[in-house]
């Protein structure tokens, strides 16, 4: 991400940084809009998840564009959807830690 910020953790170019390793749980472009507006359609929403410690068993995929062109819903909020964010679920599995060596606790990855 590029911010126009030089925070503790940013650099000259912008750029913030951090440990996490975190990565998106909607990936391939599954959906291809998370805000749907009468002028502006795109992803603005999105669920992280720890790499490391987690993995994505499921996610809830999109509404079917067809649905929405056969229902003339152009943007939302519609009385038929009543927000302008369309739902995201992400179904999780936490790692279990191996027991600790030297203190350490590690994940076990499957």
């Amino acid at each position: 991400m590029n911010f126009s910020c030089n925070g503790k953790n940013g650099n000259s170019d912008g750029c913030i940084t951090h440990s996490f390793q975190l990565k998106s749980a909607y990936e391939n472009n599954l959906m291809p809009y998370t805000n749907y507006t009468y002028d502006f359609k795109g992803v603005i929403d999105y669920v992280f998840y720890s790499k490391s410690h987690m993995s994505v068993l499921g996610v809830l995929g999109p509404l079917d564009p067809q649905w929405l062109t056969e229902n003339s819903i152009t943007g939302c909020p519609h009385p038929h959807i009543p927000s302008d964010h369309f739902s995201l679920l992400t179904q999780l599995e936490l790692h279990p830690l191996l027991p600790a060596i030297n203190g350490l606790h590690l994940p076990v990855h499957r």
